[in-house]
């Protein structure tokens, strides 16, 4: 007997593994916030996160997760309600890896500029 599994349920097995090593990486920074969610509903929001980040192009295990816990810190949807992320997403002449850093960056900005008033 072979046990055959076909390309869709490889890509389903990766797409949990990496959910999940996103979960524990955003845990690791965020214990409590992450603790109080529905598992079930995080676990979702986490894979939607995922999915949208590969519509930005974001493929690398690196870029992917540095979209997910953005849009942990900022919100959901911060790659269409901040202007400047959305511009930073649609361009063609950067890298996902650039990408994933300018979103780093900006965040840090972000909130480097909000706690000094």
């Amino acid at each position: 007997m072979v046990l055959k599994i076909t390309k869709r349920q490889m890509e389903s097995l990766a797409d949990d593994v990496l959910t999940r090593r996103i979960i524990a990486t955003l845990r690791k920074k965020f214990p409590t916030e992450i603790d109080a969610e529905n598992p079930q509903i995080l676990s979702e929001t986490v894979l939607n996160q995922i999915n949208l980040a590969r519509q930005h192009a974001l493929k690398s295990e690196y870029a992917v997760a540095t979209f997910v816990a953005t849009a942990w810190i900022l919100g959901l949807g911060f790659d269409k309600k901040i202007p400047a992320v959305a511009e930073c997403l649609a361009r063609e002449d950067m890298s996902e890896e650039e990408k994933a850093l300018w979103l780093e960056q900006f965040s840090v900005l972000l909130f480097t500029t909000l706690a000094e008033g």
